[in-house]
């Protein structure tokens, strides 16, 4: 239940239960003149000692419900996501996949390989000076490093949405950052070293 406190008067004029603003039915009630004199110049939120009528500093929570807390989870790992993508377009990411299988195939077919993935091999390691096995053995140790984040962190996804559904909003900063941490380190033990995001 929140107080709703005039900042002008110093006064409780009424209480917010379940989202429904309800006023006092009688007489307004004072705040303590000493905190509320505090209160009334500063920009932060104050809280309602209803025992004392004294007003506290308030900090509110970070993420107070279940969906912004999933919200802020899933923008991390996009961001995480993005630093083995950026430098490439939406289109290039898409087809890593396909550039792998293209890559395989055309290292098995040896001086063979199918018009199509030469088409598409070929003419990139012209450009970047190397050879297109080179240029294949590169894309498949790419695709293979992607696959392990992916992996990793469509686990961590998973195991968030777990724990945040079964904690109170005031620990969901935590496990949060807890699991940025687990992210980082993880990703440390497979070589890979990645910038937490901001």
């Amino acid at each position: 239940m929140k107080c709703i406190y005039n900042k002008d008067t110093g006064q409780i004029r009424g209480f917010v239960q379940d989202g429904d603003e309800r006023n006092l039915p009688g007489p307004t009630i004072p705040i303590d003149p000493e905190t509320h004199a505090a209160a009334a110049a500063s920009p932060h939120l104050f809280r309602v000692d209803l025992d004392t009528l004294k007003l506290e500093p308030f900090e509110p929570l970070p993420y107070p419900d279940l969906a912004t807390a999933q919200r802020a989870m899933i923008g991390w790992i996009d961001a995480f996501m993005a630093q083995f993508t950026q430098g490439y377009s939406a289109a290039e990411v898409q087809a890593f996949p396909a550039k792998a299988e293209a890559a395989r195939r055309y290292l098995a077919a040896g001086d063979a390989p199918e018009p199509l993935d030469a088409k598409l091999i070929e003419p990139e390691a012209e450009k970047k000076g190397i050879a297109p096995a080179d240029l294949c053995h590169a894309i498949l140790a790419n695709a293979e490093r992607l696959n392990e984040i992916i992996s990793l962190t469509s686990g961590l996804r998973s195991e968030l949405d777990q724990r945040l559904g079964l904690a109170d909003p005031s620990d969901y900063a935590a496990i949060l950052t807890d699991a940025q941490t687990q992210a980082i380190d993880e990703a440390a033990a497979l070589g890979i070293a990645i910038t937490p995001p901001t």
